[in-house]
């Protein structure tokens, strides 16, 4: 099946676009920027809510440092999106004891871990 002539095709599958990669193997005209954006994005599952939290609501949680944290509920427990963006390398701000002892949101990798340091 033959569809065309278009001006405008998109992968909308993220970042690393599977659905972008084949449409760029398929068509030799085809041509895309990907732009990096500041920040940095964990997906984390649990298998329950945390206990401060309503069970059946998603929640948009603020966090310290320009990190926060995107919760819902799903069919087979709890999805986590954390973002937040790099520390300062060197000369930056200095971050507060507390936050500078806390894990890098990039290394979690454990459920209960990763609830402890959103609570």
């Amino acid at each position: 099946r033959t569809v065309g002539p278009v001006g405008i095709i998109a992968g909308c599958d993220g970042v690393n676009s599977v659905v972008r990669e084949a449409i760029s193997d398929a068509c030799s005209g085809f041509s895309c920027t990907k732009k990096p954006l500041p920040g940095n994005l964990k997906v984390i599952r649990f298998e329950t809510m945390p206990k401060a939290l309503e069970p059946s609501a998603v929640h948009a949680i603020p966090g310290k440092g320009g990190s926060s944290a995107f919760i819902e509920p799903t069919a087979r427990g709890v999805c986590a999106l954390i973002n937040w963006r790099d520390r300062p390398a060197g000369g930056g701000e200095k971050a507060p004891d507390a936050a500078a002892a806390a894990p890098d949101l990039g290394d979690l990798q454990d459920a209960a871990e990763a609830q402890e340091v959103l609570a």
